[in-house]
């Protein structure tokens, strides 16, 4: 049912009514089609159709390069069964305690979220509908409720480039309000969702009269210009240090074939930087190091395998942390990857720093029956970042390990082969720091069994196809129904672990696959899980 009455038809223009007339008979027509059906001047109906998508009597959609208009119906709430009772109160949260539970909001005092409330409108989106246009201002400003929405530039042809994803409780909107700017990105929605919304002259006097939230959003708009700047000055550049806790660990082997790997498979531009001294570099393989740069700081090199090879040296005009950031900004704009071999010292200051710096941390070790003597290492380490990833990691193993190992890497000498395909689990594990779980159901309507296993051996193919690999399991599962009150049944969940750069380029299709997965089990929804974050496709 749209959300237009009969009786709100007889206070449109005549020509609204034509634009609805002709978008109820044909759902997703283009300009061009309901400028020929219509008969408007194209200057007029632009300006027509922007102020019906504004006042939301029509939805603009954009879909493969294709724009086009559909008559705005209202939204009627999706349930899905087998999810867990945490998720589906998500789904039912109302607004004001979803606003305390939001990192920019929660603190407010509970007259300042009410106010807030107050001044907010729930706006429903629709799959693939245009909420912003880059090149145009925005009128207001948004929170995502729930659902996913995609933040890129568009390009000539309709092509798209830098796209990323806003997800539940993340806002759009302050920067183009506070810098008095127009969009720099097109915002759609992938999946149906719900935003929170403010318009701009609202919020900005909500910010005026509340001094403390004001200085959140400052801080909030202060570290993404620190991110940004560390993206232009470090680029975009996978920083991964390996160290041992103790010498003779095998640490400068793996350092080097992980590069050697990384360039091979990927085609990407790596650096093996050494804070020691230099090792052999027979691991990269046969060829020569040519050096190509020579400064007081550091030596670079080019090796024949493709791998350059970053020496740093100590610097008395600079200490440790200046010299350390100075690289990291260089090189990280240069490379894809920096993989840092610190050896297992504990009097270089750089390697320290550059260890406790590093958002991905490899610690090797050898002849210890488990991996505590790592674990009581890194407890020892100060200044470490709390979002470090962490890899213990058992090397030249002569028999299977303790599982309190992440990873066991047989003795090369022993076996090369075995060591080969080491190397590239390691890759593999580290290139992969997102999930994507896909929920399958085994009922229909409230009692009907279904036999889920074709959709899930599909699911499992899909994702199998595209990232390289899934697993399925087995859970409980429980929804509401309105007849029979909870209902507990079974699921099964299809996981997969993704890298960044495949996330982004195959999320789309992700979402395309469940909304099939839908249709063809007849279902109203279907749950999927990013990073633990789920989405009612």
């Amino acid at each position: 049912m749209s959300q237009l009455s009969p009786l709100d038809m007889m206070f449109l223009s005549s020509d609204e009514q034509k634009v609805l007339r002709h978008l109820n008979r044909h759902p997703r027509s283009s300009f061009a089609q309901v400028a020929e059906a219509t008969q408007i001047a194209t200057s007029q109906l632009e300006e027509l159709l922007t102020l019906m998508v504004r006042d939301a009597g029509i939805v603009e959609q954009f879909r493969d390069g294709q724009r086009s208009f559909s008559v705005r119906f209202a939204s009627v709430q999706k349930r899905v069964r087998n999810m867990p009772i945490d998720m589906a109160a998500m789904f039912a949260q109302e607004p004001d305690s979803f606003l305390t539970e939001a990192p920019l909001t929660s603190e407010l005092c509970p007259d300042a979220c009410q106010r807030l409330l107050q001044g907010s409108k729930l706006r429903s989106m629709l799959s693939d509908e245009v909420l912003a246009w880059q090149g145009k201002p925005l009128p207001y400003v948004g929170i995502v409720r729930n659902g996913l929405v995609k933040r890129n530039r568009l390009r000539g042809q309709g092509k798209s480039s830098d796209a990323s994803y806003l997800r539940r409780y993340e806002w759009f909107g302050l920067t183009q309000l506070l810098g008095d700017a127009n969009n720099t990105a097109t915002f759609t929605a992938v999946t149906d969702g719900e935003l929170m919304v403010w318009s701009a002259d609202f919020f900005l006097k909500f910010l005026q009269s509340e001094p403390a939230f004001c200085l959140k959003v400052g801080q909030m708009m202060a570290q993404q210009v620190v991110d940004c700047q560390a993206s232009c000055g470090e680029g975009q550049a996978r920083l991964w240090v390996l160290e041992g806790i103790l010498p003779q660990t095998g640490v400068s082997t793996v350092a080097q074939r992980l590069a050697r790997r990384v360039h091979e498979e990927e085609g990407a531009r790596v650096v093996l930087w050494n804070t020691q001294s230099v090792p052999s570099l027979a691991e990269l393989g046969e060829g020569e190091c040519r050096i190509v740069e020579e400064q007081e700081s550091y030596l670079l090199s080019n090796h024949a395998s493709g791998v350059d090879v970053l020496m740093s040296r100590h610097s008395a005009d600079y200490p440790p942390q200046v010299v350390l950031d100075m690289l990291l900004n260089q090189f990280g704009a240069k490379y894809d990857y920096i993989i840092c071999d610190t050896g297992s010292s504990d009097a270089d200051e750089l390697s320290l720093r550059l260890r406790a710096h590093a958002p991905t941390l490899i610690t090797l070790a050898t002849d210890i029956p488990t991996a505590e003597p790592i674990v009581q290492h890194w407890n020892r380490q100060q200044g470490g970042r709390p979002s470090q990833k962490r890899m213990a990691v058992l090397n030249k193993a002569q028999r299977n390990a303790d599982l309190s190992f992440h990873l066991t890497i047989s003795d090369r000498a022993a076996s090369p082969a075995t060591f080969t395909q080491q190397i590239e689990e390691l890759q593999r594990r580290l290139s992969l720091t997102h999930s994507i779980g896909i929920f399958i159901p085994s009922t229909l309507d409230v009692d009907m069994s279904v036999d889920n296993t074709q959709q899930v051996q599909q699911t499992l193919n899909f994702l199998g196809s595209i990232f390289g690999g899934a697993t399925s399991s087995n859970a409980e599962g429980v929804w509401q129904s309105e007849e029979s009150g909870m209902v507990v049944e079974e699921v099964t969940i299809v996981r997969t672990f993704v890298s960044q750069q495949a996330l982004e380029r195959n999320l789309d299709s992700v979402i395309g696959y469940a909304t099939e997965l839908k249709l063809t089990m007849k279902q109203e929804a279907v749950a999927v899980d990013i990073d633990n974050q789920l989405l009612l496709v």
